[in-house]
């Protein structure tokens, strides 16, 4: 049972820094890495961490991996655990707002095509929001198989993913012939929405680069806007994960799947 407080202690520490919890980045920052801020932004991951938490018995000593960390909005709701805390990412910005508000763990500084700096089956519970929403086939497949390198047999690997209601969404406005402002940016995610359909439907990986970050170590080629197929992920993590779960009620969760994965 994870506490229900701690969602309610972290937002009151916007208004009250006298709470020793972890800081908050200006709201322009916390907007350009997750599209919201504040509590909203708490209040959004809250469903999130409530499962990573329950996916597998954390014991206060475990260890566990916030792969993206971006700003830290999940990793800060572990800031009263003891469990030991890994924060990576790719972007020495974001390393340095997670140091610099407090965030409680080890800052990692990945790069692209090289392993995460952690011992092979070390660590019990890898989770990575809005992640794989976003890299290439090939940079996703690396970094599938680099996580089940570090996790314990059992472990969990959370992540969340872009589905066919993503590309319904991007075709929609792409095909609008009167899309208001934010219709037309929608609409230019994806190369070619119904192409991308049709191999989403084939059990593709679905990606369009172009959405990269360079001043953060991210090319073009490899970060965009992609979407995960089960049968795709199935056939990466065969013999490695099973899919013990995927949720895909985004009234309930978040506008995107959520797979539950556990390592063989």
């Amino acid at each position: 049972m994870v506490d229900p407080t701690i969602l309610e202690r972290h937002i009151q520490s916007l208004t009250d820094v006298s709470m020793g919890l972890p800081g908050f980045p200006p709201d322009h920052v916390q907007m350009q890495y997750v599209g919201s801020c504040g509590e909203a932004a708490l209040r959004e991951i809250w469903p999130f961490f409530v499962k990573a938490n329950q996916s597998v018995p954390l014991d206060g000593s475990s260890r566990v991996v916030d792969f993206g960390v971006g700003w830290g909005r999940i990793a800060r709701l572990f800031h009263e655990s003891h469990n030991l805390m890994f924060l990576a990412d790719i972007s020495e910005e974001a390393l340095s707002f997670v140091r610099s508000q407090g965030v409680r763990g080890i800052p990692i500084k990945i790069r692209e095509g090289s392993p995460m700096p952690l011992d092979p089956v070390s660590v019990s519970l890898v989770y990575s929001y809005s992640v794989f929403s976003h890299i290439s086939e090939a940079s996703a497949i690396f970094w599938i198989n680099d996580i089940h390198r570090i996790l314990k047999p059992g472990g969990a690997f959370l992540f969340t993913a872009q589905s066919m209601r993503f590309l319904n969404l991007v075709y929609a406005c792409n095909a609008n012939p009167n899309p208001t402002d934010i219709e037309r940016v929608i609409g230019t995610y994806i190369a070619d929405p119904e192409l991308a359909m049709q191999r989403f439907n084939e059990g593709k990986h679905v990606f369009t680069g172009g959405g990269g970050r360079d001043s953060q170590g991210l090319s073009v080629q490899d970060y965009g806007w992609a979407a995960i197929p089960r049968a795709w992920l199935e056939s990466v993590i065969a013999g490695k994960f099973v899919i013990e779960e995927l949720c895909d009620e985004p009234a309930n969760l978040t506008e995107q799947d959520i797979y539950v994965l556990r390592r063989l």
